[in-house]
């Protein structure tokens, strides 16, 4: 079977400093996350794939000269979800939130792999 149509649907928003121009073209940069993947078969020897996905990290859009940046309004805990599942996927895992508690039981327990995350970052910075 091939592959007849490739739709990527978008759920999300974001928090605007400016208030676009009605009227005029937004031309968004957004990054998603893809949290499904769907299969239609059209019956015919083809099938549609649909994607679903939602809006994370910063938004920036452009509307002619000007630059309206955006405030990505998805929670830190809900990335990191997504971000296990997709890992997830990559190792055939079916029983998502099982895998996902387990991940963090052991990201929570393992401290000389938090202490070698932290000595990557400036510490300057937080304080």
């Amino acid at each position: 079977m091939t592959i007849d149509n490739i739709q990527l649907k978008i759920t999300g928003g974001m928090d605007m400093e400016t208030e676009p121009t009605t009227g005029h073209d937004l031309i968004i940069q957004l990054p998603v996350s893809i949290y499904s993947k769907e299969t239609k078969d059209n019956q015919d020897g083809t099938f549609n794939v649909v994607y679903k996905s939602k809006a994370c990290g910063a938004i920036e859009a452009r509307q002619g000269d000007q630059r309206i940046q955006g405030k990505d309004k998805t929670k830190d805990s809900k990335k990191t979800r997504d971000f296990l599942y997709w890992q997830g996927e990559s190792y055939n895992v079916v029983d998502h939130e099982s895998f996902y508690s387990d991940v963090l039981q052991l990201f929570r327990a393992d401290t000389k792999f938090i202490d070698g995350i932290i000595s990557k970052l400036d510490m300057e910075k937080y304080k």
